[in-house]
């Protein structure tokens, strides 16, 4: 994916999700494809800024060091979410497919991973959590679409998922000294 490609996924995600997650469950895409094309550049914005912003605050090698982690932790919460959505599956009257799962992952990251430019001036890291709310609306907006479910089963569905996403955000914040439970230095 190109970089204007990824910045138009991006914007339309964001700005007409019912729309692009229709585009996105029509799509002929497989996950290692999602994975390398969007979800490791999108994480990368993060990471830097995470980088960046505790760089002044704990040295150079230890930001590297957390900036490393939240990186491999983000991206491997996109996988496990997927995991999460398709155990889920069957109980919601969704069938169960690896791709799909993942697309509706990795999409719903989207702004968590945009908001995490924030972590480049740590006060400011409060709206990674904005960025997940909204990760989750998206969520909820993709689930019958991506899934083919009915409207109806999207928002217990993705009340369980939001769960699970919770966690997800909690665990690499406190491995990472993120915004709910920082670590000390």
């Amino acid at each position: 994916m190109e970089f204007r490609t990824l910045i138009e996924r991006v914007g339309h995600i964001l700005l007409q999700p019912d729309d692009t997650w229709e585009t996105i469950r029509l799509e002929q895409i497989s996950i290692s494809e999602i994975l390398k094309e969007y979800v490791l550049k999108l994480a990368a914005v993060p990471a830097a800024a995470h980088f960046l912003g505790w760089w002044v605050l704990v040295g150079f090698w230890s930001s590297l060091t957390r900036a490393l982690l939240w990186y491999f932790l983000s991206v491997a919460g996109v996988w496990i979410i997927s995991k999460v959505i398709g155990l889920l599956a069957a109980q919601f009257g969704a069938e169960e497919n690896e791709t799909s799962t993942f697309k509706l992952a990795a999409f719903s990251f989207t702004p968590y991973f945009l908001a995490g430019i924030c972590y480049i001036v740590p006060p400011m890291m409060i709206f990674v959590v904005v960025g997940g709310i909204y990760g989750f609306y998206l969520l909820y907006r993709g689930i019958p679409i991506v899934l083919e479910i009915p409207k109806e089963k999207a928002a217990p569905y993705a009340g369980m998922i939001s769960i699970a996403m919770f966690l997800v955000f909690c665990i690499i914040g406190r491995l990472t000294g993120g915004v709910l439970w920082p670590s000390k230095p």
